[in-house]
């Protein structure tokens, strides 16, 4: 049975960015966007079961980036298998299905394991450059070494290879909950170094 996950404030955040409709009051879903004005996105209960953005951006031709986790449930064990996930809808909330490499699951890119073992990988942020590719960042933890990353994603939403160790540059110890891209195409992120003393040191990369 396939499981519909809401995309968390959607609704809100494209009203925001000013995609409301004339057939909408401000301040009131969108008809026209999604499903009388909400998004969703089926997984197949086999690759995934949940997915959760906790980072949104919008490309230039009105396309909606997404980063966060899917988890997929494995029978007989209560422990998380959360993955690193982007995901990009149309601008009228369909997802697109030139993204991502499963037809299974159009517009769902899940990232490759990045620290074996770890249970929880999740992107926390997301900065969109002109050529449609991404910047994500986030951290991997539970049941094995914490580590903060940043990756870089195509615009198809496969891994940048030229960019860090196959598409990835990792950091021990840390977790990265921000990031912005300078003038020069530096990438910056800041988060928390956990361990030691005093246990957190907020830290930027």
């Amino acid at each position: 049975m396939k499981t519909a996950i809401t995309i968390h404030a959607l609704a809100a955040a494209l009203g925001a960015l000013g995609s409301a409709s004339a057939q909408a009051a401000d301040g009131t879903l969108d008809p026209t966007f999604g499903a009388g004005g909400v998004a969703y996105m089926a997984l197949d209960g086999v690759e995934g079961h949940q997915l959760a953005p906790r980072a949104m951006s919008v490309q230039h031709d009105g396309r909606i980036v997404l980063g966060g986790w899917r988890n997929k449930i494995i029978a007989g064990t209560p422990d998380p298998r959360m993955r690193a996930m982007v995901a990009r809808l149309r601008p009228d909330g369909s997802p697109d299905a030139t993204f991502g490499a499963d037809p299974a699951l159009p517009g769902l890119s899940v990232l490759p394991d990045l620290v074996v073992g770890t249970q929880m990988q999740w992107v926390e942020a997301m900065r969109v450059n002109d050529d449609g590719s991404l910047y994500v960042a986030g951290s991997c933890f539970a049941f094995g070494p914490m580590h903060g990353f940043i990756a870089k994603v195509r615009a198809d939403g496969t891994l940048d290879t030229a960019f860090g160790d196959g598409g990835v540059v990792l950091f021990r110890g840390l977790q990265l909950h921000d990031m912005g891209v300078d003038s020069q195409g530096r990438v910056v992120a800041a988060g928390e170094h956990v361990g030691g003393t005093p246990q957190y040191r907020g830290v930027v990369v």
